[in-house]
């Protein structure tokens, strides 16, 4: 039976505009909290927007209670292609929906959370 590996870390394109919160050393997921120029959208709402827009799947936050709608849940189960290709995805989505602008680190060390 195939083991799942995390990454050690999973480096973005620069600029990227998601700020991960939370990555645990026990899951395969990484939470981010909705950007500000979405957040009244909800995070259901804001998910199916981003597999319209940006070709992305997230899980809303609020399937997990409704303390987790202003989050979406990123599954890390793709090679590194395929997240850095999800958050170019992203960032060209936000960058036409003129929602560039956020701080966020564009490497994320997943060791850190271990």
């Amino acid at each position: 039976m195939a083991r799942w590996s995390r990454p050690e870390t999973v480096t973005l394109p620069p600029d990227t505009v998601i700020e991960i919160s939370s990555v645990s050393a026990a899951t395969m997921f990484a939470w981010t909290k909705i950007p500000e120029p979405f957040t009244h959208l909800g995070s259901l709402e804001f998910s199916k927007l981003l597999v319209e827009k940006a070709d992305v799947a997230v899980s809303p936050g609020v399937g997990f209670g409704e303390h987790g709608d202003e989050y979406v849940r990123i599954a890390l189960v793709e090679n590194e292609h395929r997240i850095r290709q999800a958050a170019r995805n992203i960032k060209k989505f936000f960058a036409e929906a003129g929602a560039e602008g956020s701080e966020a680190e564009n490497v994320i060390d997943l060791n850190s959370h271990r």
